[in-house]
């Protein structure tokens, strides 16, 4: 084999390992999904999220949550009374790195059922916070002011007008 021709084959050989490389060398592509718990904050008692970025900085999120209705105001006792909410909002965050101004706002939907009988939930609902989140795949950490205004007449949750509230998020961003 002579030198060129041996030359040749490495260059191939060369071209062809880097042609199936997975791309390690490239820079990670931006997680854009989210699954977190928040307590206390707009899903009322806790909640359980899903969020998904919609464009560079405007993320949408969907969440779930049911408990039994608990008086934290009077005298902290729990009743049979079930809440059902689903928060749905749309957030902007500030910034590139890991942390974060995060403001929100969207709806509060859902049912308080007491004994026999349904009440429908409607409140606006808003979060201004803190957030910590990579840009790829990682922990994710939320904390903030999560205001309510309730609009419906029947269940008045959580409060019958304006309820300041504070909410706390933990989970995973991918």
């Amino acid at each position: 084999m002579t030198n060129l021709t041996y030359k040749k084959n490495i260059l191939a050989a060369v071209c062809f390992m880097v042609s199936i490389t997975n791309g390690n060398s490239q820079e990670p592509k931006p997680a854009k999904n989210s699954l977190y718990i928040e307590v206390f904050g707009s899903g009322g008692l806790y909640s359980i999220n899903y969020e998904r970025q919609i464009s560079s900085y405007l993320y949408g999120r969907f969440g779930l949550a049911t408990f039994k209705a608990i008086d934290f105001l009077g005298d902290g006792t729990e009743s049979d009374d079930r809440i059902t909410t689903f928060p749905i909002m749309i957030a902007y965050l500030s910034g590139n790195g890991k942390s974060h101004f995060e403001i929100a706002g969207g709806m509060l939907l859902g049912i308080k059922s007491e004994e026999d009988v349904n009440y429908k939930i409607i409140d606006m609902i808003a979060f201004i916070g803190y957030r910590y989140q990579p840009p790829v795949k990682g922990l994710l950490f939320r904390v903030g002011f999560a205001p309510m205004l309730s609009l419906d007449n029947e269940a008045n949750y959580p409060d019958d007008n304006f309820f300041p509230s504070a909410g706390i998020s933990i989970g995973y961003h991918f």
